[in-house]
């Protein structure tokens, strides 16, 4: 919700997208096991720390994660696309993760790509509730 009225739109103008394929193996409320929640968090870490080198000044800016049909999906909001993929590519030809995953990344000035997360935890103004 706080990014609606984001005001580096401009600055923040590329969409990456990051699919992680997870096993599919999956607790009672349809998640990723905690076995599987420890090694997405590791190459999440992992393009998280290649994409953002500098902690004092954000490259990139985590907008929501979907967890669906084994994929755990990644929306980055991207200042700096070259700095993005140059630390992303390598990452991709790694095989030090265990699980497999992907990378897209597209110029989205707007923000039109990440609209329909926004709608999707939009407040309802009249009784202030998620729907």
């Amino acid at each position: 919700l706080a990014y609606t009225d984001f005001p580096h739109k401009d600055i923040f103008n590329y969409h990456l997208q990051v699919i992680i394929y997870y096993r599919g193996e999956v607790n009672q409320n349809i998640e990723p096991t905690d076995d599987e929640w420890n090694d997405i968090s590791s190459i999440e870490d992992r393009i998280f720390d290649g994409i953002n080198p500098d902690k004092q000044k954000p490259n990139a800016i985590l907008i929501a994660r979907r967890i669906y049909s084994s994929e755990v999906v990644l929306f980055f909001a991207i200042h700096d696309e070259v700095l993005a993929n140059n630390a992303l590519q390598p990452l991709t030809q790694s095989n030090k993760f265990l699980m497999p995953w992907e990378f897209e990344m597209k110029p989205d000035h707007a923000w039109e790509s990440l609209a329909p997360y926004f709608k999707a935890f939009s407040v309802n103004p009249k009784n202030q509730s998620l729907h």
